[in-house]
């Protein structure tokens, strides 16, 4: 009688941990899924469809030398071109 007692107490206690631990993950995933969402919303809107501008801008430098065979004529040349578009993401 006494080992079907202990046998009965330990399944009672095994259930009760495992009811705890089922009880605690709903909790546990929605304060993350909270965390998440206010993690989100802190960063705020960055992308609107039609009221987002794309803003491009590019540069390049060429540096050119030339020299002759006796070194009797140089020529330098540097070619800068700055190159800026805009563009209006559409919906």
């Amino acid at each position: 009688m006494k080992r079907g007692q202990s046998i009965l107490e330990y399944a009672v206690l095994i259930a009760v941990i495992a009811s705890g631990l089922i009880f605690m993950q709903l909790y546990m995933k929605r304060g993350l899924q909270g965390a998440l969402r206010g993690q989100s919303e802190s960063i705020g809107e960055q992308y609107r469809p039609g009221h987002t501008v794309s803003t491009q801008e590019k540069e390049a430098t060429v540096n050119t030398t030339e020299t002759s065979g006796l070194g009797l004529s140089r020529t330098d040349r540097q070619e800068v071109t700055k190159q800026k578009s805009e563009q209006k993401v559409a919906k």
